[in-house]
């Protein structure tokens, strides 16, 4: 009578065995599962953040180099409109104190005046009186289409040179810069304005980007983020 239950019990214990392992099985892989799983998702959770991040600061500095392009657009459309009503203009030439003053209010790096024949007439400072420019995209575009626009180009050196501030010592550099016709009655043009905004050497400009991209974030007294800009493999 007492045999029986004992062989019953040893019978049972290869089933507990295997229900056991099973149960360590699912387990172990579920574990596994999920750790794979959430790691994944973390993953691109981090990458996608990331991501987003990276747009947002690159929307951020072409928003304030557009904002840079339009103000020295609508300078320039200004004095366009303002020189047009002025019967002199090429008699007498423009006092460079009022365009230095006006340059340094709008923040400008070049504002120069130029004739139907893209010659400088008139400038905020510097040399460049007498240099012709019509080869320059943006004034060409005044002069001969009649037409504001901005655009993203280079300076030559030998525009560079007539300009003040070491700038003689760069081979070239990136502007943005503007201009607008000079256009009088019945709808003659007579010269454009130009003006511009050096981006070479504007450690203010990039600063102002970092600034606004990393909320000014810092770590042991140093910025976590760096803005540079890039005329073709060159930093400047």
């Amino acid at each position: 009578m007492s045999a029986a239950p004992q062989l019953s019990k040893s019978r049972d214990l290869p089933l507990r065995t295997k229900l056991l392992i099973c149960f360590l099985a699912v387990t172990v892989v579920g574990g596994v599962l999920t750790i794979v799983a959430g790691s994944f998702v973390i993953t691109d959770m981090v990458i996608g953040e990331a991501q987003r991040r990276v747009e947002v600061g690159l929307k951020t500095a072409r928003s304030t180099l557009q904002q840079r392009a339009d103000e020295a657009e609508r300078t320039a459309s200004i004095l366009a409109d303002w020189a047009a009503r002025q019967p002199d203009l090429y008699a007498n030439g423009v006092a460079s104190e009022y365009l230095e003053k006006l340059r340094e209010r709008c923040g400008l790096d070049l504002l120069h005046i130029v004739d139907a024949d893209g010659t400088v007439t008139a400038t905020a400072r510097g040399n460049a009186r007498g240099l012709n420019i019509l080869g320059d995209a943006v004034v060409g575009a005044a002069i001969r289409e009649g037409r504001a626009s901005w655009a993203f180009t280079t300076m030559s050196a030998r525009q560079l040179s007539a300009e003040p501030g070491g700038l003689d010592e760069l081979r070239e550099a990136l502007v943005v810069q503007a201009a607008a016709p000079i256009i009088r009655p019945p709808g003659r043009i007579v010269g454009a304005v130009r003006a511009a905004v050096l981006l070479t050497r504007n450690y203010e400009l990039v600063d102002y980007i970092r600034d606004n991209v990393f909320t000014m974030s810092t770590y042991d007294h140093k910025n976590l983020g760096t803005v540079t800009i890039f005329l073709r493999d060159v930093r400047i």
